[in-house]
């Protein structure tokens, strides 16, 4: 199986492992963004060219926000309706994709400062939590 599908396809399951995790400690902000960046530190240890490791960064974001999205339809429905579910879509795919990206950005010229580029992700989703939960 190439690498790349497999880091979709575990991208894709990610919400699911850290859901009880998240029951637990209710960061996700930090939890969600460590563990993408430990799916992008496993990106960098590939043997791929820069332009698929770009990519590749932001599919990880798109394939986390997606399943995450498919999480959150149940709640949504109890509260609100297909729109809500269509806007939070809208919404958290790129925003998971831009993360994903914060973090691996920096790694391109020094693989340690993946950690500058996590807690700036990490900053940046305390802060979209805060909007969303206000709307």
């Amino acid at each position: 199986m190439p690498v790349a599908f497999q880091i979709i396809l575990f991208s894709l399951f990610l919400p699911y492992l850290l859901w009880p995790i998240e029951r637990i400690l209710p960061y996700p902000h930090i939890i969600e963004e460590a563990a993408k960046a430990g799916v992008i530190l496993y990106l960098l240890n590939q043997d791929l060219k820069k332009r698929d490791k770009i990519t590749l960064s932001l599919l990880i974001g798109v394939a986390f926000g997606l399943t995450e999205g498919i999480f959150y339809i149940g709640n949504i429905l109890m509260v609100g309706n297909l729109n809500t579910f269509a806007l939070r879509l809208i919404i958290t795919i790129p925003f998971h994709a831009l993360t994903s990206f914060v973090i691996f950005f920096p790694s391109l010229y020094k693989k340690y400062l993946i950690i500058a580029g996590f807690i700036v992700a990490v900053f940046l989703h305390y802060f979209f939590n805060l909007i969303v939960s206000a709307l």
